[in-house]
């Protein structure tokens, strides 16, 4: 595959950009994270009608991943030609899927054939830019090194891609090359010009955390500088960011047609990115500020007068935050300075967030940029022991890191999407914490977590029951946590009684059967013990007639299941009467 680079085309419709508008992994095909074919077309001709309406004056920019088809991807490009929307796009890697019947190459060159002549709806690959004013744009998919940590990974990881089967001859190495190729032709052009807008489906930054990561992600060897945009896909992260590198990606959120047919919209601006020329942006009212500090972003709940239905659901909703922050809480309690040394990294990409003349418009502004920096100093402090850790402030922290930390930052300002800290979160959050802190649990060790231990470990704050986490297989006792919780004044902190459970009362051991259902572990030590002593003779008589006597009033049809299985015994058969 010989690179080449063509010689300048001028765009025909533009003499010079104004906004840019980018979007990725349209995927028509999904609903709701669904195959659904059968509904692609309306959601095809809704997209094509929003960017009509609402982005005419704009270039659209799409980074690939229409269909897992490419016959029905190349349609949706005619159509976009034919509407004549301005922009360009480059291929995703579910644009090349042909059931194995073509090759990468053979797909590229029917892509290249039909546009060829086309006026307003580009395609970018290398070896081809184009110009409009002074920006250069290029692209690609991309596609990925599958290196990560200097190194490349395994290859025998992505042998089950579904690339095998959907595009003929199919192998990672094709890929690498193709790979080296664009990165070669990408850092001539950022060598020679000044203004450029990059499009790629894959991201051209590492966001691996594991080796299998590196079909969405890799380490690339394209040159890091301040004169252009690259805008990507893939990973389906909606707003991910890093620096001058962006995206907006919708990935399977698709709408089912009875939502669109009920009043809700398809498409809405959030769904999209947008670059703004400087001289533009402070008369279109595109910023927005957040008032307040950190407490914006805590919640009271009066659990003394809660519900049960209602205290259950504050339970549920606690154990799924600590569960989707169990890495986030994992670093903070065994690494904390390699944790902020990342969020450090991540949240600086938000800091400029001008380049080659234009702003990203996001929803993180600079308001929401000083919590996140407060956020950061309360951890540093906490952590290094500087001053008095307030728990309620140090969650919060965790929990705003925490998203900066997953790249999802944006989602702060999101009010659909991010609900605010309560006093349930702080308790659950320390509880982990300090379960993974003393077990020195790393994050690479987190296997299992059963965060509903049992009832003999936990207390009540109000009318809410707490249960201590237990975390591959490790719990700490009520008591030490209890004290630890005293220490740090959490009762006062957070105003609500905390209340244990009566644990230690010594109670008649047939009362305390009658009040749980009899076990089948129980029963199944119960049934080996009479066989002992029916068989063998070994056992103690009396201690088996009162374990009888118990599963008798408890569960007449197992005591009487057990008894017909053993009556025919001559041997004591006076164990089974009354």
């Amino acid at each position: 595959m010989e690179l080449k680079i063509c010689e300048k085309n001028k765009f025909d419709i533009h003499n010079a950009v104004s906004n840019i508008v980018f979007i990725s992994d349209l995927h028509f095909d999904y609903t709701e994270g669904h195959y659904m074919l059968e509904q692609a077309q309306r959601k095809e001709d809704e997209f094509v009608n929003y960017v009509k309406q609402n982005y005419s004056s704009a270039i659209l920019c799409v980074c690939g991943d229409f269909y897992s088809d490419y016959i029905k991807s190349m349609e949706f490009i005619e159509k976009m030609e034919r509407e004549e929307i301005k922009g360009f796009f480059v291929l995703g890697n579910h644009d090349y899927w042909s059931a194995g019947l073509k090759s990468y190459d053979e797909v590229i060159e029917m892509f290249e054939e039909k546009t060829k002549r086309y006026k307003y709806f580009r395609l970018l690959i290398s070896g081809k830019k184009y110009y409009i004013g002074d920006v250069c744009f290029i692209g690609d998919t991309g596609w990925t090194s599958f290196k990560r940590n200097g190194e490349r990974v395994d290859l025998e990881y992505f042998d089950n891609l579904p690339e095998v089967k959907e595009v003929r001859n199919f192998s990672c190495i094709d890929i690498i090359e193709r790979h080296n190729k664009w990165i070669e032709f990408a850092n001539n052009i950022i060598a020679t010009e000044k203004k450029i807008i990059i499009l790629s489906h894959f991201p051209m930054i590492d966001f691996t955390k594991k080796s299998k990561d590196c079909w969405w992600s890799s380490e690339t060897k394209m040159n890091v500088a301040d004169n252009y945009w690259n805008i990507f896909g893939h990973t389906h992260k909606d707003k991910q960011q890093e620096n001058n590198c962006v995206s907006a990606q919708r990935g399977y959120k698709n709408k089912r047609e009875f939502w669109i047919d009920c009043g809700e919209k398809q498409y809405e601006a959030s769904d999209f990115g947008t670059l703004v020329k400087e001289e533009l942006l402070f008369n279109k009212g595109t910023l927005r500020t957040v008032e307040g500090s950190l407490l914006q972003y805590y919640t009271v709940i009066n659990a003394e007068k809660m519900s049960i239905q209602a205290s259950k659901a504050v339970r549920r909703r606690g154990f799924r935050r600590c569960s989707a922050n169990k890495e986030i809480i994992a670093m903070l309690a065994t690494s904390p300075e390699k944790y902020l040394i990342k969020v450090k990294k991540k949240i600086k990409a938000y800091e400029k967030n001008i380049f080659i003349g234009y702003r990203l418009i996001t929803k993180l502004n600079g308001k929401t940029l000083e919590n996140i920096y407060e956020a950061i100093g309360i951890l540093e402090q906490g952590l290094n022991r500087k001053s008095v850790i307030n728990i309620r402030e140090f969650v919060i922290a965790a929990v705003l890191t925490g998203y900066v930390y997953n790249d999802v930052p944006y989602l702060i300002e999101d009010e659909s999407k991010f609900r605010s800290v309560d006093d349930f979160d702080i308790i659950r959050f320390y509880l982990m914490f300090l379960t993974i802190q003393k077990y020195g649990i790393k994050k690479t060790m987190i296997e299992f977590m059963e965060i509903r231990a049992s009832t003999k470990r936990g207390f009540f704050v109000g009318n809410v029951e707490i249960k201590l986490p237990v975390i591959n297989g490790k719990c700490l006792n009520v008591q030490e946590v209890l004290e630890s919780m005293e220490e740090q004044n959490i009762s006062n902190s957070i105003q609500m009684p905390v209340q244990i459970p009566d644990v230690k009362r010594k109670v008649n051991v047939t009362e305390q059967v009658k009040r749980i259902p009899y076990s089948d572990k129980k029963l199944r030590d119960l049934k080996a013990d009479v066989y002992m002593f029916l068989v063998k003779g070994e056992g103690d008589i009396s201690d088996i007639e009162m374990r009888l006597g118990e599963l008798k009033k408890i569960n007449e049809q197992k005591y009487y299941a057990l008894e017909s299985k053993y009556r025919g015994y001559d041997i004591r058969q006076k164990l089974f009467t009354d």
